[in-house]
């Protein structure tokens, strides 16, 4: 069936394929739209090819897209394989040339790159969407949740209101974490309940190109997330990075006083401040020590470019949000690509 163009619905017991043309359509308007879903899609084909639109076909189309997009990937990994593209970090360290290129004898910079973190609490994911699909889809963007939960006891807490977020840690409360946890929407504090994916925490370079990602699982925005970032970061060797944050004021405390990863940041020049957009909401002591119109080597850049990628990615959340934790993954990687 692959030799005439066709991918087979039910791969072990063939009886309707679907042409690779028709998927692969499918598969690049969606990378280039990703709130289309597959129904709207065959509706789509449907009405084109004169045909009565039944729910069976929308259930045929996708489980040949899931053939497909397997085929895609081991093609991928057989090609990162034979071009030497498999090793741990290649891809952070190979994504974005203007940030990792440097020529020879090049004057060091101040600071040698710019980053910025955020969680985006819009891809969120059904508690009652079901664990019948046991596939596992496997991500170079994705930081796995047991790798995140190295650090969940990073930052102590010990009463009600607090709950392991950046800033839960310090000797004296900080001003801007503060304002931060009570700005936060009302739906935030029953969505743990109602969601097992809460969203996720993006890692991004200055020009908006993916590093990493991580699924908020069961939480608002933890400490232990950027720190997992963090953590990245120092395991790929970059150097002399500045990190964007919300609430990067208080997290870069909790940074210091981390007992895995404090030295390490230290000793790697790794430093964290908060957006320009976002660091106006910060009081006047905050802005002139960590917002980027008032430090070193930051020129005109604002480190904002999560807002940006987020309203693309929102995109998505619409037809992932009862998908199985397969199909969350696979369109939310599809969507960040």
């Amino acid at each position: 069936l692959m030799h005439a163009g066709l991918v087979a619905c039910t791969p072990a017991v063939p009886e309707v394929a679907i042409s690779i043309g028709i998927l692969e359509l499918y598969y690049f308007i969606r990378s280039h739209a990703p709130r289309l879903g597959v129904q709207p899609f065959v509706r789509a084909l449907c009405d084109k090819y004169k045909c009565v639109f039944r729910p069976y076909l929308r259930d045929q189309f996708a489980a040949a897209f899931d053939a497909y997009m397997a085929i895609r990937r081991e093609v991928q990994r057989r090609m990162d394989t034979a071009l030497g593209r498999d090793a741990p970090n290649w891809r952070a360290h190979n994504s974005c040339a203007c940030c990792n290129y440097k020529l020879e004898d090049e004057p060091p910079l101040v600071i040698e790159g710019f980053c910025a973190m955020d969680g985006g609490q819009a891809p969120k994911r059904s508690a009652s969407a079901g664990m019948v699909d046991e596939r596992v889809f496997d991500s170079d963007y994705r930081i796995p949740p047991e790798e995140v939960d190295l650090y969940a006891n990073e930052v102590a807490y010990d009463t009600l209101d607090e709950s392991g977020e950046p800033g839960d840690d310090a000797p004296k409360p900080s001003v801007c974490a503060s304002r931060w946890k009570n700005a936060k929407a009302e739906h935030h504090k029953t969505a743990p309940g109602m969601y097992d994916q809460t969203g996720v925490f993006v890692t991004l370079c200055r020009h908006g190109l993916l590093l990493w990602f991580a699924e908020m699982i069961r939480s608002g925005e933890l400490a232990k997330y950027p720190l997992a970032s963090i953590a990245r970061m120092i395991a790929a060797g970059f150097r002399c990075k500045s990190c964007g944050y919300d609430i990067g004021c208080a997290f870069q405390g909790t940074l210091d006083r981390s007992e895995l990863l404090g030295r390490l940041a230290r000793d790697a020049c790794i430093s964290c401040g908060v957006n320009s957009f976002h660091g106006y909401g910060h009081n006047r002591i905050c802005q002139l020590e960590h917002h980027p119109s008032f430090r070193e080597g930051f020129g005109l850049e604002d480190l904002e470019v999560c807002e940006r990628f987020f309203s693309w990615l929102n995109g998505v959340a619409g037809v992932v949000r009862h998908a199985s934790h397969f199909h969350w993954l696979q369109f939310i990687d599809l969507g960040m690509r």
